[in-house]
Parts: structure tokens; C-alpha cells; sequence
């Protein structure tokens, strides 16, 4: 993935990974204006009806504009999401996503159906 990143032009980075781990590059584009984005850490507290993630919040971009995307290195560990990312959507509501890779070949999933508590 490494290769193609000079293809996105002009865009911002964030590693979430420490020097050494294997990263996996996740490219955030918005097709409108995503307001109080952010990138989170995840872990998996309990599940009831819906998986309930502990959250700390890693980075934040006030907008994620269209014309600049985002380009997180992260690590994926494991079947459980560690990852995730918000933002507030034009309705006022914000939106909680846990990314995860397919056990299968790899394929990253996106993961709506969660609850997020924020760690103090």
C-alpha cells in the first residue's frame, strides 16, 4: 500500500503504531465536510446486544475535508477491532465505526453496530 500513497496527493498522516509493528495504511476520504473527526482506540469491554468498546481518542481534525484525505497507519491485532473513528454528521448526531481485518484474506471491514464509552 506503501507504494501508492504519492497517488493521493496532497493529504495528512497520522501513525497510531510504534516504530517496529507491522502497519496497515487506512485512507479516511469524505465525500462532503465530516466535522469533529476523529481516530480511536478501541477496547472491547463487554458484549451484550452490540459489542461495548472502551475509547481513547488519538487524533482529532476539527473537518475532513474532501479535497485532503487522511492516511492513518495503524496495527490491526487479532479478531477483535482495536481501531475505530468518529465524526458529528450534518444532523448533529456522531457516528462510532470499529475497523477490523477479515480473518479471511485481509479485507478491511467497517463495524457500525457498536457502543463507545470514552475512558477517562
Amino acid at each position: 500500500w506503501e507504494k501508492n500513497v504519492k497517488q493521493l496527493g496532497a493529504h495528512d498522516e497520522f501513525v497510531t503504531s510504534q516504530l517496529g509493528e507491522t502497519r496497515t495504511g487506512v485512507v479516511y476520504f469524505a465525500k462532503c465536510p465530516l466535522k469533529d473527526f476523529k481516530i480511536l482506540s478501541l477496547k472491547l469491554e463487554k458484549f451484550e446486544d452490540k459489542p461495548v468498546f472502551l475509547a481513547q481518542t488519538l487524533y482529532t481534525k476539527e473537518v475532513l475535508d474532501p479535497e485532503r484525505p487522511l492516511l492513518v497507519k495503524l496495527c490491526l491485532y487479532g479478531s477483535v477491532p482495536n481501531n475505530g473513528f468518529s465524526y458529528t454528521d450534518a444532523g448533529g448526531e456522531t457516528r462510532y465505526y470499529a475497523i477490523n481485518a477479515s480473518g479471511k484474506d485481509g479485507t478491511l471491514l467497517l463495524i457500525d453496530n457498536i457502543i463507545i464509552k470514552f475512558e477517562n
